[in-house]
């Protein structure tokens, strides 16, 4: 089975132009751990305090030692005055979603040194049409979407969501279908936010750059706005 989170990566690499070099380096690094260690995804939820109320997070890790993982999460929580939860407590306050990032031209390829379009460097982008817009929306839901944004016309993709286990199915659908897929993954939404003054941002900044550091965890996810993001 294709391993969809490393393919990910590599096409958000090459969106961004990474060295060809820097990717296969990164790509041999990941699978020689992956051969030499049991490593399991792991979830964490949490909660921190804050004047506006309870901040909750929801981070996720990739680890060889669970307990060790378990320990430095809880100690940057409570650190941060916050409190590690039962996994699964935050679930009602977060939509987990599959989302996949869907080129808006089909077929639009620019092909790469391979001569192949998995290889493609670039992909070039004329704004779509009505038509060709309603036959993305029908592609993607007969694929399993359950919600599709277009944006303006400004937007090169689409981003198309899904249930995270039609994710697989959905990317590989619309690439069939003769569309680019450049970036797709898992993640959890919040249902809405709450409000961070100018000193609460700061000290929840200082425990994402905490969370950043530990090379276990992959990604923090919060139900909260900055005021720095509302000005």
């Amino acid at each position: 089975m294709a391993n969809l989170h490393l393919q990910s990566s590599v096409q958000a690499a090459k969106a961004i132009q990474v060295p060809k070099d820097r990717i296969e380096d990164a790509i041999n690094s990941a699978t020689a751990k992956a051969s030499d260690e049991r490593l399991v995804n792991m979830r964490y939820d949490g909660h921190l305090k804050t004047p506006g109320g309870k901040l909750a997070v929801i981070l996720t890790a990739l680890t060889d030692n669970k307990n060790r993982t378990a320990a430095n999460v809880r100690s940057k929580i409570k650190k941060s005055d916050g409190e590690l939860l039962r996994t699964g407590t935050n679930d009602w306050l977060f939509d987990h979603v599959g989302v996949a990032m869907v080129h808006k031209n089909k077929g639009a390829w620019v092909v790469g040194d391979n001569n192949d379009k998995s290889e493609a460097d670039s992909i070039l982008f004329t704004t779509i049409t009505e038509e060709e817009e309603e036959a993305m929306l029908e592609h993607a839901l007969d694929a399993g979407a359950s919600d599709i944004g277009f944006g303006d016309d400004k937007n090169e993709h689409a981003l198309v969501k899904c249930e995270p286990k039609d994710l697989h199915h959905l990317v590989l659908a619309m690439r069939e279908a003769g569309y680019s897929v450049s970036e797709f993954t898992t993640r959890y939404d919040a249902n809405s936010n709450i409000d961070l003054d100018r000193e609460s941002s700061d000290l929840f900044s200082i425990f994402l750059e905490k969370m950043e550091d530990d090379e276990d965890v992959d990604k923090v996810f919060f139900n909260a706005v900055s005021c720095e993001d509302e000005d």
